[in-house]
């Protein structure tokens, strides 16, 4: 016998001809409209963003003129970079939130401290990102050739978007923990707004 089966045993067998029909048949009617109506709410979501960019782009570009608009672009492109870093330590939260909690609270204190531990290095992550971002921003708005009025806009700007994006850090993690305590309504209804 090799060394790797006696180190992780024999995998399980399956129960029953199709394991999935377990599943389905525990999932009623009720379940199935909540599904529905969850998964219509997360496309609003998505609609609405998709609506919105339609309708500002044009409000934007008129009201901000083309130099002004591309800068903007190129601001809100920034943290793309730094949201490239994350590690994906959401869904390591959403699981242990989901494995140790009842209904109102995660119930293992070594949970709650990779929680809190978790919720820190998502602080110090947009923090740091955030002082990237505007330094960033700050370095390469001389290169850009832009307008007098639009170069001294440009720490307001590059700070505006640092904010929001350890802004956006705080949403994923509370996001992360509120998909293991399975509020996909309030995690859709974030996203809506």
């Amino acid at each position: 016998m090799s060394p790797l089966i006696k180190e992780t045993g024999i995998f399980p067998e399956r129960q029953s001809e199709s394991e999935t029909a377990d599943y389905v048949g525990n999932f009623d009617a009720g379940d199935r409209a909540r599904l529905v109506s969850q998964g219509a709410f997360n496309y609003i979501g998505q609609i609405a963003s998709v609506l919105s960019s339609i309708i500002l782009v044009p409000f934007m570009l008129l009201r901000l003129g083309a130099e002004a608009y591309g800068f903007w672009i190129v601001a809100l492109a920034t943290p793309a970079f730094a949201a490239g870093i994350d590690n994906a330590l959401y869904l390591s939260i959403t699981r242990e939130t989901a494995l140790h909690r009842d209904a109102e609270r995660v119930i293992d204190e070594p949970t709650s401290a990779f929680l809190s531990a978790a919720c820190g290095a998502y602080a110090v992550f947009g923090l740091l990102c955030g002082v990237l971002i505007v330094a960033t921003g700050m370095q390469m708005a001389p290169h850009l050739h832009l307008s007098a009025a639009i170069q001294t806009a440009t720490p307001t700007i590059f700070t505006a978007v640092a904010i929001a994006f350890a802004a956006g850090r705080a949403v994923t993690f509370s996001n992360a923990v509120l998909a293991g305590f399975q509020r996909f309504g309030t995690i859709n209804a974030i996203s809506v707004g």
